[in-house]
């Protein structure tokens, strides 16, 4: 009775790690085009499977006082390979929030280049980070998007909800990863990328300079004191910055009206993103709650109205990020599912499906929308600004409405800001596609924008001239790749900034 069992024990075993290693050979072969690994990797794993597949087969014709022993050697192994998924998910990464947790996908060219650098890669997504941060007692808050066009347009038409231009107040800010590193900032009292203390005009000195921008202006993705407003802060000038990622020449017009009056800045700066400015107009003229704001008179008073602004902004992100506030009610068999699939391993390696890439505008809309609640692999190039694939194709006289639309909009904060004496200086910000020679529309079009915004009586300030003095202007992109500058090329531009408002 005893050898028998024994004998069906090991039949048992024999035919448990058999069809694991069929099903994990079919998940090999099934997801071959889309995983994110290097074919070493997944050729490796494969002849690895293939062989403790043939050892089971073989382990059973055997003689029998071998078969016993290679099965328990086979099952031993076996038996290692989830213990040490056990340990590598206890150390290293956080059990029971799978659909949180996207690959981690490296691009190879910037693991040599970190190497290089000696540069640690931080392999979180955004979500483990805010987890950390709140783990540790820090009440840490994704970047908010406020560029979510579609979805808040619908509600401001249906419930009249109010739009908020700024991020959370007051709270340590995780925003994107391009260098390696998550970028954070504390935000300020109104939920925007300053110091607190930046709103207060009673005892202070007037504003000098108000940035008006997109992502390159928030701060992307360089830690705080390392963006425009820092760099451009530290000359003993008082800085405000509005800036917000994803912004076009709309919602830039609207963070003027709703806060220019109060701050009444010596001068504004209108930072002008070659990327995407004039594509992200297009999307926000078709938006019926921003075209508000090219009417005379509109605003939301949202200077009066923080509480309501935060009140918002935590109701749409905690709609996304709930699972943040459930970290102590994680189910076990979330676990138990994390565990047996060897998840935590399978990241480390590089044996997961890939994150879906796709030039398609409404999946463009839809990823931008998805960030509220979807991390980012570390390193990734953050292109919530960079312009959709079909978007290059298309010719300079296809944007010479959006074009038009924009001077229009430009011509609307010169006339605000002569209400205060203000003055309004354009910034030109070139992209990265320009030093790669891959111009495209709208880029093309640099002194097209820059002749009718002289018309205007504007100060330009170029920007792309400080890439033209480098010996490769890549050196100021994060890793050489592209992307929003990294803290070399903020320096370096916010010099020539400086210098040309003297």
């Amino acid at each position: 009775m005893g050898q028998r069992l024994q004998k069906v024990s090991v039949w048992i075993l024999r035919l448990l790690v058999g069809l694991w290693s069929l099903v994990f050979l079919y998940y090999l072969q099934n997801q071959r085009d889309s995983l994110v690994a290097s074919n070493f990797t997944l050729y490796t794993t494969a002849a690895i499977l293939i062989v403790v597949f043939v050892s089971i087969f073989v382990s059973a014709i055997i003689k029998t006082r071998h078969r016993n022993n290679v099965t328990l050697t086979i099952f031993s192994v076996f038996i290692a390979l989830y213990i040490a998924e056990a340990m590598h998910l206890s150390l290293f990464y956080y059990p029971g929030f799978p659909e949180y947790s996207p690959p981690i996908s490296i691009d190879p060219d910037v693991r040599i280049k970190a190497y290089q650098q000696n540069i640690n890669l931080d392999k979180r997504n955004q979500f483990e980070v805010v987890r950390d941060l709140r783990l540790r007692g820090i009440d840490g808050y994704p970047a908010f998007l406020v560029n979510n066009r579609k979805e808040w347009g619908e509600l401001w038409l249906t419930d009249r909800r109010i739009w908020p231009l700024g991020g959370h107040s007051n709270k340590t800010t995780v925003h994107c990863n391009e260098n390696g590193y998550w970028a954070k900032y504390q935000s300020d009292e109104r939920g925007f990328n300053n110091p607190l203390g930046s709103w207060e005009l009673d005892s202070a000195p007037e504003i000098d300079l108000l940035l008006l921008g997109d992502s390159f202006v928030h701060g992307a993705c360089v830690n705080g004191g390392d963006d425009y407003g820092g760099l451009l802060r530290s000359e003993e000038t008082r800085v405000v910055n509005l800036g917000q990622r994803g912004n076009g020449p709309i919602l830039n017009l609207a963070g003027l009206i709703e806060y220019g009056l109060e701050l009444r800045p010596k001068k504004v700066l209108w930072f002008y993103t070659e990327n995407n400015d004039l594509i992200n107009l297009r999307a926000e003229a078709s938006n019926a709650f921003l075209r508000n704001y090219l009417t005379p008179g509109f605003s939301q008073d949202l200077r009066n109205r923080v509480s309501e602004v935060d009140e918002m902004v935590n109701t749409m992100t905690n709609e996304h990020w709930n699972r943040i506030d459930e970290l102590e009610e994680v189910k076990p068999i979330d676990m138990l599912r994390y565990w047996a699939s060897l998840r935590s391993l399978r990241k480390r390696f590089g044996l997961e499906v890939k994150v879906k890439s796709d030039g398609d505008t409404q999946y463009k809309v839809d990823k931008a929308i998805a960030l509220l609640h979807e991390g980012r692999s570390t390193a990734d190039i953050d292109n919530v600004d960079e312009s959709p694939a079909e978007e290059k194709s298309e010719g300079v006289d296809m944007y010479s409405a959006e074009l038009e639309l924009f001077i229009a909009i430009l011509q609307k904060a010169i006339k605000l800001t002569t209400l205060w004496d203000g003055k309004v200086a354009f910034v030109y910000v070139p992209g990265s596609d320009r030093f790669r020679d891959r111009l495209y529309s709208p880029l093309n079009q640099k002194d097209i924008v820059i002749d009718r915004v002289q018309a205007l009586g504007v100060d330009v300030i170029d920007l792309t001239e400080v890439f033209n003095k480098s010996s490769d202007p890549m050196t100021m992109f994060p890793f050489g790749r592209g992307g929003h500058y990294n803290a070399l090329g903020y320096a370096r531009t916010s010099k020539h900034i400086l210098r040309n408002l003297e």
